[in-house]
């Protein structure tokens, strides 16, 4: 066995200059060697020794490189990326403690030092819904690219959150972008949302309602309080599409520009940068469309993200709750809807005293019907 031939070569190191290797009568620790490469021949032949060999060849040779940690170091700084040397600490742990064998993490460490690296660009930017086994090469073919993946999709470092960490130091093409959150070599920019507890929102410091929406508010529920406490419409929440389609049918049908006109107020403030958007989700309410509305809104959250986020080329929701955890590209609605995928949002607050309310956690789902 090469474990065996490997034993009797790389422990030579007599500590008397002039001692000869395999020399009993030089070689202190040649009765120490036989004994073990004894041992060796007397294992059953079995995948069980196979492995606890290739462990100690492992072993062995990464001693004699300076030391398991400095020989994973150097591995990792020959891929050449910068993500992957800032994160070097960290994935070295990972590394060292993983449970594949010692030939699945050599062929690991040699697809990930590739130009490509471990991420498949292509199948990534390509719209639609992918597992992960699409997107990490030899993710189902190679068991310690599989145990690395699964382990670094629960950690956010670098700044970058789970997922968009993943993805960083896995590819040389894909960084950290100055604006946005992932940079692709010869793409552009990606917007990235995780859902790992909980969907994601289309909001963040960049996407909020204008300072001009808390005054819509406070002026709305000025206009209708009596009606909205007496029938019991809000919630310490706020008041969702469902209580305000019940508050425009409480009141009298007189009062129905004025509403239109206060909840639009509203509304518009909350979609600052495409203010336009608000119009159909009002007009869905004002027919007591509850579902038209629900729909309406979720798209325009969407896209009023979009149009703020002028400089990337599209956004990739990653569901680390799936089994397996899934990507998905997309550039609009249309794209996640030719997809087969479609928005589904969770309730909506549009009158609320916090802003983070008004933009409904949002999940991807698959569909076979197309959103407006």
């Amino acid at each position: 066995m090469r474990a065996f031939e490997f034993l009797l070569e790389k422990t030579e190191t007599p500590t008397d200059p002039s001692a000869v290797p395999g020399d009993p009568s030089t070689d202190p620790l040649y009765n120490l060697k036989l004994a073990v490469a004894h041992k060796i021949k007397e294992m059953p032949i079995n995948p069980a020794t196979e492995k606890a060999l290739h462990e100690v060849e492992d072993l062995l040779s990464r001693i004699m490189a300076g030391g398991r940690s400095e020989s994973v170091g150097g591995e990792l700084q020959a891929i050449n990326d910068p993500d992957v040397n800032a994160a070097q600490k960290l994935l070295a742990k990972y590394i060292i403690s993983m449970e594949s064998s010692p030939a699945d993490r050599s062929a690991m460490m040699k697809q990930w030092a590739t130009e490509e690296g471990l991420i498949n660009i292509k199948a990534l930017l390509t719209p639609g819904k992918n597992t992960v086994a699409t997107i990490v090469n030899g993710y189902g073919k190679n068991p310690a690219i599989k145990e690395l993946t699964d382990d670094l999709s629960g950690v956010a470092s670098l700044g970058q959150g789970k997922g968009e960490f993943l993805l960083s130091v896995f590819s040389k093409m894909i960084t950290k972008a100055k604006k946005g959150d992932l940079a692709i070599e010869g793409f552009g920019t990606l917007e990235v949302k995780t859902t790992d507890k909980g969907a994601a929102r289309f909001y963040d410091q960049q996407v909020r309602p204008t300072k001009a929406f808390q005054g819509a508010v406070n002026d709305f529920i000025a206009t209708y309080k009596e009606t909205i406490d007496s029938a019991k419409l809000t919630s310490p929440t706020g008041m969702n599409l469902d209580q305000l389609i019940s508050l425009r049918k409480a009141l009298p049908p007189e009062n129905n520009p004025e509403f239109k006109e206060k909840l639009s107020a509203v509304i518009s403030n909350i979609f600052a940068t495409s203010p336009d958007l608000a119009q159909p989700i009002v007009d869905a309410i004002m027919v007591d469309n509850l579902n038209q509305a629900k729909q309406r809104y979720a798209v325009a959250c969407l896209n009023n993200y979009m149009a703020a986020k002028v400089h990337d080329k599209g956004m990739l929701v990653i569901n680390l709750t799936k089994n397996p955890f899934s990507f998905v590209f997309f550039t609009d609605n249309q794209t996640l809807n030719a997809g087969g995928m479609r928005l589904h949002a969770s309730t909506a607050y549009p009158v609320t005293n916090d802003p983070r309310n008004a933009y409904p956690q949002t999940d991807i789902v698959d569909t076979s019907r197309a959103q407006e």
